[in-house]
C-alpha cells in the first residue's frame, strides 16, 4: 500500500443549497474554490500583521505586541480561495454576476453569511484532508 499525497492544488466544488443541512435540497449556487495551503495562510497572516512598538525607535526591535488585521486578511482570502461560481445573480438586475474580486467583496460586504459559510466549508474540507492524511500515516 502506498501513501497518496497531493502535490498541487485542486479545484473543489461546493454547492450552496436551499437547505444546506439537507444534501437532497435544491442547489441554488455552486462555488469553485482552491483552499490556501498552510504556508499560504501563514504568509497571508504575516502580510497583514500589525506591530506596536515599545518605543518610537524601531532600531531597538522591542515589540509591544503583534496583531493581525483579520478583515484585510479575510478579504484577500476570499479573493484567492473562491475562484469561480455558478448560479449567482444580481438581485437587482436578475443577471448572472461574474466572479470578479470586486463582486466577491460586494457579496461579502452585503451577504456575509453566505460568503462566511463558503469559507467555513473550505475550512471543513481542509480539516477533513488533514484528518485523512493523519489516519493514513497511523495505518
Amino acid at each position: 500500500m502506498a501513501l497518496k499525497l497531493r502535490f498541487k492544488k485542486e479545484r473543489i466544488r461546493i454547492d450552496f443549497r436551499e437547505d444546506n443541512s439537507n444534501p437532497e435540497s435544491e442547489v441554488l449556487a455552486t462555488f469553485f474554490v482552491e483552499p490556501l495551503s498552510s504556508t499560504e495562510m501563514n504568509e497571508l497572516f504575516k502580510k497583514y500583521e500589525i506591530k506596536e512598538w515599545l518605543s518610537p525607535n524601531r532600531k531597538t526591535k522591542k515589540e509591544l505586541h503583534k496583531e493581525i488585521d483579520f478583515i484585510k486578511a479575510q478579504k484577500e482570502r476570499v479573493c484567492k480561495e473562491i475562484v469561480d461560481w455558478e448560479g449567482v445573480t444580481d438581485s437587482k438586475t436578475g443577471k448572472p454576476a461574474k466572479c470578479t474580486n470586486e463582486n466577491k467583496m460586494q457579496a461579502w460586504d452585503l451577504n456575509p453569511d453566505i460568503i462566511n459559510w463558503v469559507l467555513d466549508e473550505i475550512d471543513t474540507i481542509k480539516d477533513s484532508q488533514e484528518t485523512e492524511k493523519e489516519e493514513k500515516i497511523k495505518n
